[in-house]
């Protein structure tokens, strides 16, 4: 098969696995962002039940201090109704006395019973709040849920359409080691067959070797079908004829490439032992 028509083929896959991917990873994320709404639903009606259950609490205390304050109250008119009752000055001044206590009792009560009311319409308003929340959100989820159903039948449609598609190119690619290849590599990046400009790959950006990229241009020029990959991102290439810029750039990779190896060269110790030696030898130094 010719390198033009596979470079097409391969552009047509690309994009088809590209969306099917996608619809794939909707299918996946879209059900778990469901359920945080569910788990934020069910950590609502937790902390309403803790809230319910000290407002209950509240509520009996502000019950107690009511029948606390009642009593006091109903003492201080008993004492009251049964001064006129009293003859003589010691009686009248142990019942003043209880008159008073209940009065400062009751006082104190009331005092008490007025803030802990207040704590208790607090607590009402809030409970009011986390139900009208709980059931908004509960709608919320209720629509929620029948969108996600909605989207999920979608996008399962779109990728049996897809498959269909993919399959068709796949057949006429006919090299399954390819395609499955190619396949891994959209799984990780949205391009898969990319331009080898120069001796630059655009898919990583990285400089290949010379006789690699030569490689790649003929059997582009030619025709020829030979499919390469970055031996760095493993993606697909096909070459593009780099512009006069980037041909320098590449003229001066190429040396940087040469001094490289000759540093490296030059620094191997065995190397550079056996240059001394054959530099004896020139000399008619070696024994």
């Amino acid at each position: 098969m010719q390198m033009s028509m596979i470079k097409e083929r391969l552009e047509s896959l690309q994009d088809v696995l590209a969306q099917k991917y996608d619809y794939e990873k909707q299918i996946e994320e879209l059900p778990r962002n469901f359920e945080g709404k569910k788990e934020y639903l069910e950590s609502m009606k937790h902390s309403f039940i803790e809230k319910n259950a000290e407002f209950e609490a509240q509520k009996a205390k502000v019950l107690a201090l009511r029948a606390e304050y009642d009593t006091a109250e109903r003492t201080k008119e008993a004492g009251e109704k049964s001064m006129d009752e009293i003859t003589n000055h010691r009686d009248f001044e142990i019942l003043e006395k209880q008159i008073n206590d209940a009065k400062a009792k009751s006082d104190e009560i009331k005092g008490k019973l007025h803030s802990e009311e207040r704590k208790l319409g607090e607590l009402e308003d809030e409970l009011s709040t986390y139900e009208e929340d709980i059931k908004q959100t509960e709608m919320e989820n209720s629509d929620s849920e029948a969108e996600l159903k909605a989207k999920l039948d979608e996008y399962k449609e779109k990728i049996e359409s897809l498959t269909k598609e993919e399959k068709s190119i796949t057949e006429a690619i006919a090299d399954d080691e390819v395609v499955s290849k190619f396949q891994r590599i959209i799984r990780r990046n949205a391009h898969g067959i990319v331009a080898l400009r120069g001796t630059v790959c655009t898919g990583c950006n990285m400089m290949l070797p010379k006789q690699f990229a030569n490689n790649v241009r003929h059997s582009f020029d030619q025709d020829d079908g030979n499919i390469f990959f970055c031996p760095y991102c493993s993606r697909v290439l096909y070459y593009e004829k780099a512009d006069e810029d980037e041909d320098e750039m590449e003229a001066a990779g190429y040396l940087a490439e040469a001094l490289e190896d000759y540093d490296k060269e030059n620094s191997d110790p065995e190397s550079q032992e056996h240059d001394g030696e054959e530099n004896l030898a020139d000399e008619g130094y070696n024994e």
